[in-house]
Parts: C-alpha cells; sequence; structure tokens
C-alpha cells in the first residue's frame, strides 16, 4: 500500500541574516559630475588655505555646520546643506533607497512590518564628502546608527577596493566554507552609486594611485 502514497516532503526556507550591495552605475552627466568635482575642489582649496585645523566655529563662520577635518591623507567636509543644490544626485539616491526597500521588504516579513510603521519619509542624518591622497585609506568603522548608508563616487577609478566585512567573522575565526561569512570587495568606478545596510562593518583599501579618491557618503533613516 506504500507504493500508491504520494510522499511529499516540504523543505522551508525561511531568510535570517542576509545583505546586499545596491549598485548603479554612470550616475550624473559628465558635465554635472564636473560642476561636483569643481565644487568639491573649491571647498577643499578654502580648507587648505585655512593652514591649521578647522574648530567647528571657524569652520561655521566661512562654510559650513560641522567642522572640516584632515588626517592621515583624508580631508572630510560636511556635504549635508549642499546636496540639495545637486537634484540629480539625490534623485538617484532616492530611487536607490526605495529599490533596496522593496527588495527587503519581499525577503523579511519583519522588516516589512517595521516598514509599514513608518510614513515612509527618507532622512538624510548626515552627508559628507572623502577626499583620500595618494597611499591613504578608510579604516573598519560602521554606522549602525542608521538604515542604509550611500556612497557616490565622484573620481574613483583604480583608487582602490570597497571592502565589507560579516561582523560575524571579523576576527576570521568562522569556517570559511560557511556562506555569507568572506568578506566581499567592490572596485568602485567614476559615477558608480552604492548603498548597503548600515550595521555592515565596511573600510576602502589603500589608494594606491596617483589621483585623489573622492565620494560622497550620506547615512539614511525613515520615520
Amino acid at each position: 500500500w506504500c507504493s500508491d502514497r504520494i510522499l511529499r516532503v516540504i523543505v522551508m526556507k525561511i531568510p535570517l541574516f542576509y545583505s546586499d550591495l545596491f549598485i548603479e552605475k554612470n550616475i550624473g552627466s559628465i558635465t554635472e559630475r564636473k560642476e561636483l568635482l569643481s565644487f568639491i575642489s573649491s571647498v577643499e582649496s578654502e580648507i587648505k588655505n585655512k593652514h591649521k585645523p578647522l574648530s567647528k566655529e571657524d569652520f561655521a563662520s566661512s562654510y559650513s555646520s560641522q567642522d572640516a577635518s584632515s588626517e592621515d591623507g583624508c580631508t572630510r567636509f560636511n556635504f549635508y546643506d549642499d546636496i540639495k543644490n545637486f537634484g540629480w544626485l539625490c534623485d538617484a539616491v532616492d530611487k536607490l533607497i526605495n529599490d533596496a526597500i522593496n527588495n527587503y521588504i519581499s525577503l523579511d516579513a519583519t522588516y516589512k512590518i517595521q516598514i509599514e510603521k513608518t510614513q515612509m519619509r527618507k532622512s538624510l542624518t548626515e552627508t559628507w564628502v572623502n577626499i583620500n591622497s595618494p597611499e591613504s585609506r578608510i579604516t573598519l568603522h560602521e554606522h549602525k546608527a542608521n538604515m542604509f548608508s550611500f556612497l557616490y563616487y565622484v573620481q574613483a577609478t583604480d583608487t582602490g577596493s570597497l571592502i565589507l566585512r560579516n561582523p560575524s567573522n571579523l576576527m576570521v575565526e568562522c569556517n570559511p566554507q560557511s556562506p555569507f561569512v568572506s568578506a566581499f570587495s567592490y572596485p568602485p568606478e567614476d559615477g558608480d552609486l552604492i548603498l548597503f545596510p548600515s550595521w555592515i562593518p565596511h573600510e576602502v583599501n589603500t589608494n594606491k594611485s596617483n589621483i585623489q579618491r573622492i565620494n560622497i557618503a550620506g547615512q539614511i533613516v525613515l520615520k
């Protein structure tokens, strides 16, 4: 009688800890990128002309509500108010955020419930410019208080890869054959816009080129 029965094995798959890197290439026309690069260069020149580290009050009087810093070959300055003047970039970031949200809603029921509690108002918590001189790098860090982090590469081709690491394996203690424990490396190019969940630890390799690596970074939450 067993031969007359239909035996069905049901395999359940429930997503656990998983993430994606969202990439949109060739953001901005050549003219738009040149205008953005020119603006960044003018602010960098203003910073260098100060000939000294800037206090928050000093820099606020001339340019921004946050201080600029230059250390280990990396210059950073606030871009929170200025990004609004580059609508093409704001639109691209907004689209990529929507793509990421819809992706995770389809995968994660708990995430969907959390998103439904918001009014889907996207908010930039901070935005800044990174200028990495040759031989400088960005050390490992994360932005856990935010939902997504984005990077727009104004000038990046051949200046060093972005490395993203699973936080469970920062000490390289996990079995290398286990899924999703290996570090992921992405070599950005000019015009790349990328986005990833802010809890992912990330770093950037040393800039071995003879040009600056210039990108705009930002953090997003939903309210």
